[in-house]
């Protein structure tokens, strides 16, 4: 087992599960967190963290293509629980998705805002689809030696994770 990979791993999902959102509140790329979303991203790290750890012991190694495919496939699971919630509520579950600069320029599907939120919500979903899907390609044809550019296509598959982690990450802050 190589701990430094582990590390490394470890220390870029705690910079982007606590750190980042925080980052972005400053710079103004999002509105202020609730009271005690420090709590919520926490535990959302050390579950991270965990499932890192599991992977790594039961892997014999920490893989960063398998990482950003476990990110992708952790995020699809959660959009598609944060969707399932917001098509039976009768408010907007996630307001503050709202305040977040990038997704604040999705376009209003409806004049109902429950409604356009499930429709973003659904938007990120396929997001989350589409990156898993790349990114297990990417993981299969490595894992079977079939890749040319390992370690590029590596680095893609962490980035893609990450990004959709981050997404991930952006939908638990701003839950209402």
């Amino acid at each position: 087992m190589n701990i430094y990979k582990l590390l490394l791993g470890v220390l870029i999902t705690v910079f982007l599960v606590v750190a980042a959102p925080y980052g972005a509140v400053n710079l103004g790329l999002m509105a202020p967190m609730a009271e005690k979303a420090w709590l919520v991203l926490l535990v959302t790290a050390g579950g991270l963290i965990i499932k890192s750890l599991v992977g790594d012991v039961v892997a014999g190694e920490f893989l960063f293509y398998k990482f950003g495919y476990d990110n992708c496939v952790m995020t699809l699971g959660a959009l598609l629980t944060a969707l399932a919630l917001q098509l039976v509520a009768t408010v907007d579950l996630f307001p503050g998705l709202s305040n977040v600069a990038i997704l604040s320029s999705l376009p209003a599907f409806s004049t109902d805002p429950v409604a356009n939120r499930s429709t973003h919500l659904f938007t990120l979903l396929i997001f989350a689809l589409l990156g898993t899907l790349l990114t297990g390609r990417i993981a299969a044809a490595i894992k079977h030696d079939n890749a040319k550019g390992k370690d590029f296509l590596s680095l893609l598959n962490s980035l893609v994770g990450l990004v959709l982690l981050g997404m991930y990450v952006l939908v638990l802050v701003t839950k209402g």
